[in-house]
């Protein structure tokens, strides 16, 4: 790759989630490129900082921290204008609302480009809605829009200018997905699953949209026929008492665990039998392509960017989404057939490997930073 833009990095987070994963990848890729990137967050006053910030310093990345006191953001646009002018700023890169109004700002303020990523949503206050709204409105004045999936075209203003709006798949470094915990040990041991159990693992935000409830109701029937199979939900959220409540309601107490959040994916993804991604929307789901690339079968809900990550019947099994009997009838036939659960794991591996490889997402980045600087 050639040429060198100085590109500003924008994203609000407190957790290493997956938009946290594809910066920290899109930035190990361009070192040594001459791409020069530097990563921005926030530090919100009274707001414990989370994992985020460690996660950045261990990947080695140049974070920053805009300094925010209550709700004002006039501060924040202030520290931005100076960072963008002193640094010498050509490009500015924004993940999320808060991010997109800097963008907006900066685009106008400072003359820099702005590409706007827009990741998967969440759905679970109208505040959240509202901020959803903003997102897709002002990524209307971007000079790029960089989506995740396909499906998202059709939910975003101008989502058909193909110039414009881009798509951009998640990836995976195959050889090493997912993180796993320096001090090793067996994760079901640490959350009291037996050492025997088979595992059935659904990773990520207990939130209303990943369907998390509905799993359980398909593990109810499949936990009747299997009494060897315990299931690991592995993730925090603002639904986990909701579901917590709904396994009791179930008798599914002794067999269902409930994790928490964890920054090591991987060690509950290797440890499972397959992954279970039930949601009622998504994006592209970064731990869709961990569990691939670890050699473990998924079986999803055909909603969103899923079926452009997951072939059904080639490397994983797809579901309606809402659909209990039909999720439990697909998680059964792999505990059932060895050979097919096989089959479907190597042919995802493979895939992975072939089409979401980190070097292939930065090469399609670092094309639209060349495009938006040459732009009259």
């Amino acid at each position: 790759m050639t040429g060198a833009p100085r590109v500003m990095v924008i994203v609000a987070a407190r957790e290493v989630t997956g938009p946290s994963k594809g910066i920290f990848q899109l930035m190990e890729a361009f070192k040594g490129s001459g791409i020069s990137l530097s990563l921005y967050n926030f530090d919100v006053e009274g707001a414990p900082s989370g994992r985020f910030v460690d996660a950045a310093r261990e990947a080695g990345t140049d974070l920053h921290m805009f300094r925010q006191k209550g709700k004002s953001y006039l501060s924040i646009l202030r520290q931005a204008r100076r960072e963008a002018l002193e640094k010498k700023f050509k490009i500015v890169q924004t993940h999320g609302y808060k991010p997109a109004m800097i963008g907006l700002y900066l685009k106008y303020a400072c003359r820099l480009k702005w590409v706007c990523f827009m990741h998967g949503t969440t759905n679970e206050s109208f505040r959240v809605r509202f901020y959803n709204l903003f997102d897709r409105v002002v990524q209307r004045f971007a000079d790029r829009v960089v989506l995740m999936t396909a499906s998202q075209r059709a939910k975003i203003i101008g989502g058909a200018d193909e110039e414009r709006v881009r798509v951009i798949h998640n990836a995976v470094d195959p050889d090493r997905p997912a993180s796993f915990s320096p001090n090793g040990g067996d994760p079901a041991e640490k959350a009291g699953i037996p050492a025997a159990a088979r595992i059935l693992s659904v990773v990520g935000r207990l939130s209303p949209e990943k369907g998390v409830d509905e799993f359980l109701r398909a593990f109810a029937s499949v936990s009747a026929g299997h009494p060897d199979v315990h299931a690991a939900i592995v993730g925090e959220g603002p639904e986990r008492r909701n579901l917590e409540a709904l396994a009791r309601q179930l008798g599914l107490s002794e067999r269902v665990h409930f994790t928490g959040y964890t920054p090591y994916s991987g060690d509950f993804i290797s440890r499972s039998e397959m992954l279970i991604i039930p949601s009622r929307s998504e994006g592209i789901p970064n731990v869709a392509l961990e569990a691939l690339a670890l050699g473990r079968p998924v079986v999803a809900t055909r909603v969103g960017g899923v079926p452009e990550v997951i072939m059904d019947g080639l490397d994983g099994l797809l579901v309606p989404p809402e659909d209990p009997k039909a999720l439990a009838s697909a998680i059964d036939s792999l505990l059932k057939d060895r050979v097919l659960s096989a089959r479907l794991a190597k042919a995802g591996r493979k895939r992975v490997r072939e089409h979401f490889s980190p070097l292939k997402r930065a090469e399609a980045v670092h094309s639209l930073y060349k495009e938006v600087l040459c732009k009259c």
